[in-house]
C-alpha cells in the first residue's frame, strides 16, 4: 500500500470481490477505506455494481472521483485457471466504464498501454436520408427543420424527429417513405399513426406517410426499437429478414442486419407473433422479456428468456455487452463510430467481455480502456481500427 494512504493495490480490491484476500490483504482494504469517506463509496459502489452483472447504469460520479486514488495500472497474470479481470478508468469527467473480462488471471501492476495514434473519431449523431414517394431526397441532421405535405400526410422535421400526421381525405393513394440511417448516425421516428421508431446506425425503414386499408404493414433492415400504438382493427406488422413481426400495441426491438446471420426480436412489453416470411404458418408468440431468434440458413424460430434492458441499451444512449467476443463487441462499435476493423491477431477475436459503457463516449477512451487487459493493441489510422 502506498505510504501517503492515497492508493491501494487494485489486485486487492479485485482479490476482495472474489473473497481471496488474505488477512493481510483485508487489514490493507480496511484501512485504505478508513482513509476517506470517497474510497468507502467508491468500494460500495462497485461491489454492488459488480454482483448485478454490469447490467444497470453507470456508477454514480462520485465514483469517478473515487477512483483517482486508485492506482489505474491493471494487467493480466498468466494462469491455468479462468478468473475475472475488472479493469476500470475514467473516460470523462463524470464517465465510469466497467469491464469484465473473462480470462486465465488476475490483476497486477503495470503501466498501462495507450492507443496507438490516437485520431480523433467521434460517436454517431443524429442524421438520415429521407426519400420521399417521388424519388426526391432530403437529407436530415440534428438540426434541420421543415415541413411539408405529401399525399394526405404532414411531414416535420425538427431537431433530430421526423413526424408524420394524416390527414383526413378521400380517394387516398398508398405512398411510401425511405428513411435510411447511415453508418455513424441515428434517428427518431413517428409515423402517422403515432406509432414511435428509433432507427439505429446503418439501418432502412420503407413505410406508407398514411397507413390504408386493414393493417399497418412497414419494411425494416437493420436494427428499430418500436412502441406501436394500439389499434385492435388494424394490426401492424414489420417486414424484416426472414420473418414478419405482428403486434397491435407493444414495446420490442428487431435486429435484422443483412451481414448477420441471424434475425432477433426482443419483446419488452405487451405481445408479439414472429412469422417465417416465406411461410407464415410457421409461427411463434413471444411474451415480455423473451428474444426469438431465426436463422438466416435454417429458417428456425428459436425463443429464449433475456433481459431486454441489453438489447435496447443503444436506444437509451449506451452499449451492454455480457460474455461478448471482441469479435462482436467491434463490429457493433464499428457501426456507431463509422470505422473499419480488422483483426490482424485472430486470437483476439474470441476474448469475452462484459461491459456497460456510454453510447456518445470517445471511442479512443474504449479501446484505451481495452488495452488495460494486456491481450490487445489497438492501432488507429484514420477511420482504419487494427487490432494485433
Amino acid at each position: 500500500m502506498d505510504k501517503n494512504g492515497d492508493f491501494i493495490d487494485i489486485k486487492i480490491i479485485w482479490k476482495a470481490l472474489h473473497n481471496q484476500a488474505t488477512p493481510k490483504e483485508k487489514e490493507e482494504l480496511e484501512k485504505w477505506l478508513l482513509e476517506a469517506e470517497g474510497h468507502q463509496r467508491y468500494y460500495e459502489n462497485l461491489n454492488r455494481y459488480y454482483k448485478q452483472d454490469f447490467t444497470q447504469n453507470t456508477l454514480p460520479e462520485e465514483t469517478d472521483t473515487a477512483w483517482r486514488s486508485v492506482e489505474q495500472r491493471i494487467a493480466p497474470r498468466k494462469s491455468g485457471t479462468f478468473g475475472r479481470l475488472i479493469a476500470i478508468a475514467s473516460v470523462a469527467a463524470s464517465l465510469v466504464i466497467a469491464f469484465v473480462l473473462f480470462h486465465d488471471k488476475q490483476p497486477s501492476q503495470m503501466e498501462a498501454p495507450i492507443v496507438g495514434n490516437e485520431n480523433a473519431i467521434r460517436p454517431g449523431s443524429k442524421k438520415a436520408v429521407l426519400i420521399l414517394d417521388n424519388g426526391k431526397t432530403l437529407n436530415l441532421a440534428e438540426n434541420d427543420t421543415f415541413q411539408i405535405k405529401e399525399n394526405g400526410a404532414s411531414l416535420k422535421n425538427t431537431g433530430n424527429k421526423l413526424e408524420y400526421t394524416a390527414a383526413t381525405k378521400s380517394n387516398e393513394k398508398l405512398c411510401f417513405n425511405t428513411l435510411k440511417v447511415p453508418r455513424g448516425g441515428e434517428y427518431y421516428l413517428v409515423l402517422a399513426d403515432g406509432t414511435k421508431v428509433w432507427l439505429n446506425s446503418e439501418s432502412t425503414l420503407r413505410y406508407p406517410v398514411k397507413f390504408l386499408g386493414d393493417e399497418r404493414r412497414i419494411e425494416l433492415t437493420g436494427e428499430a426499437y418500436f412502441e406501436v400504438t394500439k389499434n385492435k382493427h388494424k394490426p401492424f406488422r414489420v417486414v424484416s429478414g426472414t420473418q414478419i413481426v405482428t403486434v397491435l400495441g407493444t414495446k420490442f426491438n428487431i435486429s435484422s442486419y443483412p451481414e448477420d446471420s441471424l434475425t432477433y426480436t426482443t419483446l419488452v412489453e405487451g405481445h408479439v407473433n414472429v412469422a417465417l416470411k416465406d411461410n407464415p404458418s410457421v409461427e411463434r408468440s413471444l411474451v415480455p422479456n423473451e428474444q426469438s431468434s431465426i436463422s438466416r440458413l435454417d429458417r428456425q424460430i428459436s425463443i429464449r428468456a433475456v433481459d431486454p434492458s441489453r438489447y435496447v441499451a443503444w436506444k437509451n444512449g449506451r452499449f451492454i455487452f455480457k460474455d461478448e467476443r471482441l469479435g462482436d463487441i467491434m463490429h457493433t462499435l464499428s457501426r456507431w463510430y463509422d470505422v473499419q476493423v480488422i483483426f490482424s491477431n485472430q486470437r483476439a477475436k474470441d476474448i469475452q467481455f462484459t461491459g456497460n459503457l456510454e453510447r456518445y463516449s470517445d471511442f479512443a477512451g474504449m479501446l484505451n480502456m481495452i488495452e488495460k487487459t494486456d491481450e490487445v493493441k489497438f492501432i488507429i489510422k484514420g477511420n482504419l481500427v487494427t487490432i494485433e
